[in-house]
């Protein structure tokens, strides 16, 4: 589980690197190629602060893993014999 401290540092670095990707406009028209390489890498930054928001999957305890495997391997609706309709 994530710490709220950890949320709020995630936010906070998304935040200041698209204030910077947007100055990089700023930029353009001095030295175009220089610019273009800078927003790529903000907004690369910007995908790699969203995605790694997840829990690594070796923090799941053993009984979560063991419940997930159960669900994904026989649903609850054919174990009890019902069609599945709602």
């Amino acid at each position: 589980m994530e710490s709220c401290l950890g949320r709020l540092a995630r936010w906070l670095g998304i935040i200041f690197v698209s204030i910077q990707a947007l100055t990089n406009f700023l930029f353009y028209p001095g030295s175009a190629v220089l610019a273009i390489i800078l927003i790529l890498i903000d907004l690369w930054i910007i995908y790699a602060l969203f995605v790694h928001r997840r829990e690594p999957v070796y923090l799941i305890d053993a009984a979560e893993r063991a419940a997930f495997a159960k669900f994904i391997s026989e649903p609850e609706w054919i174990s009890s014999g019902t069609s599945g309709a709602v």
